[in-house]
């Protein structure tokens, strides 16, 4: 039989320790937090392995541990703060951050996941993750600001639409794609002003949501 347990402790200790990972409540998060709950039942056994999980059935995938270790560390999210996840796919993001003590509101524009996000966070100990549902961004429109807001993959293009729902003084934290090159980075918002930074490098599945939208050329 798998030990999970001691997978989890390897993953930590092993991955996210050496990636510059230090916040402790992000290190005890993903400690805690069963990732294989939130992969497909044949591939559970690599649930902790140093790559992203593969997700059936779609080109989607969740992020490699230490990559979201690092988006978390980078977003400075804290417990007691309202956390807006987006295509988390099955949810392994959300119930991370439910586990450090967050207001966590996921959302993902493919109903599959949002179904199997609830069944996957509910499995892990975490059923109180909101969950909503809808397949574009105006889903989420009518349902307040939020302290921190976590893309799940790659954009090529800037997340604007989502840059309000950050309340003031917000992050939102991404993966940016440019050119061959991804790279993390932290979108702060300063009343009306948008200010963003270099994190350092990470990789994640592009999201078509955020893809540059083909220009029409006579």
């Amino acid at each position: 039989m798998t030990d999970f347990v001691e997978l989890r402790r390897m993953m930590v200790d092993g991955q996210l320790r050496t990636f510059d990972v230090q916040n402790s409540a992000v290190l005890d998060a993903m400690g805690r937090v069963p990732r294989e709950c939130f992969v497909d039942h044949p591939d559970r056994g690599l649930a902790y392995a140093d790559r992203p999980a593969s997700l059936a059935n779609s080109q989607r995938s969740l992020l490699a541990p230490m990559v979201l270790a690092r988006m978390l560390q980078a977003g400075e999210v804290v417990a007691g703060e309202r956390v807006l996840d987006i295509c988390g796919g099955t949810g392994f993001s959300a119930a991370v951050m439910r586990a450090m003590g967050c207001n966590v509101v996921a959302w993902d524009p493919d109903p599959s996941f949002g179904m199997r996000a609830k069944q996957a966070c509910g499995e892990a100990g975490f059923g109180d993750v909101d969950v909503i549902e809808g397949d574009t961004i105006a889903s989420i429109s009518k349902i307040g600001l939020f302290d921190v807001v976590l893309v799940n993959g790659c954009c090529e293009e800037e997340p604007k639409e989502l840059f309000s729902r950050l309340a003031d003084g917000g992050r939102l934290v991404a993966i940016m794609k440019n050119g061959a090159a991804q790279s993390v980075r932290v979108f702060r918002k300063s009343g009306k002003e948008i200010g963003h930074g270099f994190v350092g490098h990470g990789h994640g599945a592009m999201i078509e949501l955020f893809a540059k939208k083909a220009e029409f050329v006579f």
